[in-house]
């Protein structure tokens, strides 16, 4: 499991860039001291740093003697032990050091040195010494450490890129090691303590980065064998320190002093994985990178083997000047090589992470310390033969090596502007044109087209995808799914990834992959997601055929403007639709509100013998209440009253069925009873499982005096007469329940004779109150003392206030519930009507 992944990228970014800074200072603190203030005073001695001897406050044992030197000459002898120069007591070989490097170059000093029991001086002549090897080995690091800066800021939560980075760091603190940093460092100090811990790390480290890159190795017991592989150099790393802590000469610090050296093993171990994965790899556009690499670790290891098998065993000791030293410099090829595959090829997941500026710092700084060592060249090879004029010629070789400095960083700034920005203006272009066109775009397929269209123009990428939430944004996706995936990734594009980190890239070796439908040749894929809040609109998905192509920061920002741009005109494009739709819908209603009210009687009929008044909601919106008043040629007429499930136009266009079928089924039977059980019969079979109707069916007979009247499941009427209110129950169920055996014996009818000044009632109202209670026989109360408590005279007006007081007593429920009241008065001679 990469562990890495779990931790925010930004996170990682501030460790990289504070283990940076802490590498550089130690690093950087010895160079400057090596170049300015602390150059290296040679008197042609060597010392053992790692001798206990050297540590115990009693002088420093010489090692070696330069042969021919300038000790030598005086008489000096391997085994001597400097107890002082210039009558200053040396305790030990880091005070010995300090103080040599303070004399310059022609100084004569005064030894005292103890040989067996007897002490005497000597005059030694000192000079300033060239440390090439050091400025060789210091340049290593800190190209190795400007490669991992770029690779680790770019992808510091993959594993490659992160163990580089920690690569680059072991080897600008361990290289230090290697090129003499003791010198400047000083034996057991915390900086060179830090050094040789890098300088551990660093065998341990390429082992891993080689085994991950550029092939990932997979063998039984991997995740153990890693841990071993650190585990074994650090131990020795901390045994050693303990042991030299203690300053003891036993045999536990020569061994262990021995098998420090093993570690070597994992360098070339390393080295051996990264030829097998070159070879492995067949495709050539790959090996292009890999091939730069290979060439540059042979010519570093060719440098490497000639410092430890030839200069240090045969010339070191033997030659002080400067060529013998410069085969060394094929080291250097390590760190250039990987430059120049990363910055060109965009390996290790880099790209041009870093700015501009960044990068030319770090140029600038490379070119300061190139710059440096030419200078202390200079210095000890010509300056010195001057005299007097020593300092006029310094001054004028400083100032042309400030003219060159700044000739050769121009052009340096020039290239890399022409390197990084090569592309720069045409994206502009294009990215403006994108910008500029995107409001004349009304239609999400128009966008669509000029998104994918830029993309593809703007990074030369064949393959270009646009998928569209469908559950979340359906009338997008119809309009566009041209361009549409018809799978669905919201599994893959997470909320917290859309959220937090809009583009991911897949390769073929990830299991989510195959997710993606992706076309042949397909190696890695890009998605950028866009969308409002915390709701993912869709995603940008780019199908990429080359192994090494990944975009810059730049690029990546310009991608995920674009994304944001194209989302935000999406929007708007899904607005306009829901406009169109909510403008078609309301024509509709308007339509449907035309029409059923059409079909609903004139709400107010005077007779001389009767009066009506009706009020329905149906006739503001669209609802499934609905009256109905049928002619008989006998002087008869019908009363329908009913409510229909649900709600809008479903439940109008179910309302107007059930008219047209009780219209129908009217004309063929004579009693309410029998025109509810056909109705409930054909309901039943006809129509859906769930669809229910109520009604209250009241057949006037003007010449008769009586109305017939039978209810399937309804609000029962009420009977206002002689200033007393009576409840009519009809009982029965509601139509489409039940099939007409268990209907039908549930249908009563009941003959009520008509009486002058009588009032009645029938209504439809909610079936329960604002806070869910069931009204149930609240309703019927309220409405009984109503029309108890109001006169009869004018029943327009008592329609008007009983409806005004319903919907007082539902509160907020008059748009959420639908209202049909009718009112029936019997008027003073209504025979004669």
């Amino acid at each position: 499991m990469n562990y890495l992944k779990i931790i925010p990228e930004n996170t990682l970014k501030l460790f990289i860039i504070i283990i940076s800074v802490y590498t550089l200072l130690l690093s950087g603190v010895i160079f400057l001291k090596a170049s300015l203030t602390d150059s290296l005073t040679m008197d042609d001695v060597f010392i053992d740093y790692s001798n206990p001897l050297n540590h115990r406050n009693m002088g420093v044992v010489i090692w070696e003697l330069r042969p021919g030197g300038n000790t030598e000459k005086a008489g000096l002898m391997k085994g001597d032990v400097i107890l002082k120069i210039n009558n200053y007591n040396i305790r030990d070989v880091n005070q010995y050091r300090n103080l040599l490097n303070q004399y310059e170059a022609g100084d004569t000093l005064e030894y005292l040195i103890k040989r067996k029991n007897e002490n005497f001086t000597v005059t030694i002549q000192v000079y300033k010494y060239f440390h090439l090897i050091f400025y060789i080995f210091s340049l290593l690091g800190f190209g190795f450490l400007f490669n991992s800066i770029i690779v680790g800021l770019s992808k510091p939560n993959e594993l490659t890129s992160f163990l580089f980075f920690l690569l680059g760091v072991s080897a600008c603190l361990g290289f230090n090691i290697f090129g003499g940093g003791i010198y400047y460092s000083g034996y057991g100090s915390f900086i060179f303590n830090n050094f040789w811990f890098g300088n551990v790390m660093f065998d341990p480290l390429i082992l891993h980065f080689f085994l991950t890159f550029p092939v990932k190795y997979e063998f039984p017991k991997r995740k153990y064998v890693i841990p071993i592989i650190y585990i074994f150099p650090v131990s020795l790393f901390f045994i050693n320190f303990f042991i030299s802590s203690f300053n003891t000469g036993n045999i536990i610090f020569t061994i262990t002093y021995f098998l420090g050296y093993v570690p070597f093993s994992f360098l070339f171990l390393g080295i051996l994985f990264f030829v097998i994965s070159y070879f492995r790899i067949k495709d050539e556009e790959k090996k292009k990178p890999l091939k730069i690499i290979f060439i540059g670790l042979i010519l570093g290891l060719i440098g490497f083997l000639y410092y430890f098998f030839v200069f240090n065993p045969y010339i070191s000791s033997n030659y002080t000047s400067v060529l013998p030293r410069v085969p060394a410099l094929l080291v250097l090829a390590i760190p250039v090589t990987f430059s120049y595959s990363i910055l060109k090829y965009k390996i290790l997941h880099s790209g041009y992470s870093l700015k501009r500026n960044i990068i030319i710092i770090f140029v600038s700084l490379i070119l300061i310390l190139i710059f440096l060592i030419i200078f202390n060249i200079l210095s000890s090879l010509i300056f010195k033969h001057f005299g007097q004029q020593e300092k006029l010629i310094i001054l004028f070789a400083v100032l042309i090596l400030i003219f060159l400095f700044d000739f050769i960083n121009k052009a340096i700034r020039k290239k890399i502007d022409n390197k990084l920005l090569r592309n720069t203006a045409l994206q502009k272009k294009l990215y403006l044109e994108f910008t500029e066109s995107l409001p004349y775009f009304k239609r999400a397929d128009d966008i669509s087209e000029k998104l994918i269209t830029t993309i593809k123009n703007l990074f030369r990428i064949d393959n270009v995808k646009l998928w569209i939430n469908r559950d979340e944004y359906p009338l997008l996706y119809n309009e566009i799914k041209n361009y549409n995936f018809i799978f669905n990734i919201r599994n893959v594009v997470k909320k917290d990834l859309f959220k937090n980190n809009p583009h991911i890239i897949i390769s073929k070796s990830d299991k989510l992959f195959s997710q993606f439908n992706p076309p042949p040749d397909t190696l890695k894929i890009y998605i950028f997601s866009f969308g409002k809040k915390d709701v993912l609109t869709g995603s940008i998905i780019l199908y990429i055929n080359e192994y090494e192509m990944i975009f810059s920061d730049t690029e990546t920002e310009l991608l995920e403007t674009i994304s944001y741009h194209s989302g935000a005109a999406l929007e708007n494009a899904r607005l306009r639709l829901e406009e169109i739709k909510k403008l078609r819908f309301e024509e509709e209603m308007e339509i449907a509100k035309h029409i059923q009210n059409s079909l609903i009687p004139k709400i107010d009929i005077i007779g001389k013998n009767y009066e009506i008044s009706a009020y329905n909601s149906g006739s503001d919106s669209i609802s499934g209440d609905f009256f109905d008043i049928i002619r008989f040629d006998d002087g008869k007429f019908l009363l329908v009253v009913a409510d229909t499930s649900g709600k809008g136009i479903p439940a109008a266009l179910l309302m107007s069925k059930v008219q047209s079928i009780t219209r129908f089924a009217a004309k063929y039977y004579l009693t309410p009873k029998e025109i509810l059980k056909e109705l409930n019969k054909n309901i039943y079979s006809e129509f859906e499982k769930n669809t229910r109707v109520t009604m209250v069916l009241s057949l006037f007979d003007i010449i008769n005096s009586k109305v017939t009247i039978s209810g399937a499941g309804h609000n029962h009427p009420l009977l206002l007469e002689n200033n007393s209110l009576k409840l009519i129950e009809t009982g029965g169920i509601a139509m489409g329940i039940e099939n007409e055996k268990f209907f039908n014996p549930e249908i009563s009818e009941k003959i009520i004779t008509l009486k002058n000044n009588s009032v009645f009632l029938f209504y439809n109202c909610a079936s329960s109150e604002p806070n869910g209670k069931i009204i149930g026989d609240n309703v019927f109360k309220l409405i009984m003392n109503f029309m108890q408590n109001h006169p009869t005279d004018d029943l327009k007006i008592l329609q008007q206030n009983l409806v005004n007081f319903v919907y007082k007593y539902m509160q907020d429920s008059k748009y959420n519930e639908d209202l049909t009241t009718v009112l029936i008065k019997i008027k003073t001679d209504f025979r004669n009507d």
